[in-house]
């Protein structure tokens, strides 16, 4: 996972408004040409100039493109999750609340549902939300007993990668259930296989 552009934008909200404004347009500049063309053929100057600034200043917020994204892809998804008042803070409900979050990610994604012409994401995006995921789970599995680290880690990828691929499936089906549904289903599935690792069984 990519820890320190994690970690980064964690701290956006303790940062100078100024600071704050720059990554705002940063992450903007981005989601508008990531509407336009593949995320590996958009540059960093072409970042900056969307944004209205130079290299240097990206630069001094982000060390490259792919941190950019991370950061990107964490803010829209808890921005998403909280005007949807979702928590993750009850266990019960954590994997439910993710699916949707991620089902409702996707939904608001150019170009990858149906009626978009069932377009794509690509790889390095998909990355970055199974990434996001991750850090979500990984961070609510810390707050209960001890487990072993690579354990954890694996148990948090692979619930990450079963959501987003089921979320992914979800989005591109024509006649889907509601979002709702979807992930009830998903918390169904998937609740046994994180009780099973909480127990160590």
């Amino acid at each position: 996972m990519h820890d320190a552009g994690e970690s980064e934008c964690r701290k956006d909200a303790l940062l100078d408004p100024r600071i704050r404004r720059s990554r705002q347009m940063l992450h903007d500049a981005l989601a508008q040409l990531l509407t336009q063309k593949e995320f590996d053929k958009i540059s960093i100057q072409e970042i900056a100039e969307q944004a209205g600034l130079n290299r240097a200043t990206f630069y001094s917020h982000y060390p490259d493109k792919f941190t950019l994204l991370n950061c990107m892809v964490g803010t829209r998804f808890h921005g998403l999750m909280a005007r949807r008042n979702v928590q993750v803070n009850d266990c019960g409900g954590a994997l439910k609340a993710i699916a949707m979050g991620v089902c409702d990610f996707l939904i608001d994604m150019p170009g990858v549902g149906v009626a978009a012409g069932g377009g794509q994401v690509e790889g390095s995006i998909q990355m970055a939300i199974v990434e996001v995921v991750q850090g979500i789970l990984l961070r609510g599995m810390n707050r209960h007993e001890p487990r072993d680290p690579v354990d954890a880690k694996t148990l948090a990828a692979t619930i990450a990668w079963a959501i987003y691929g089921a979320a992914y499936t979800w989005v591109r089906t024509e006649e889907r259930c509601t979002a709702e549904h979807m992930a009830e289903a998903l918390d169904r599935l998937i609740s046994p296989m994180l009780h099973a690792g909480a127990s160590g069984g």
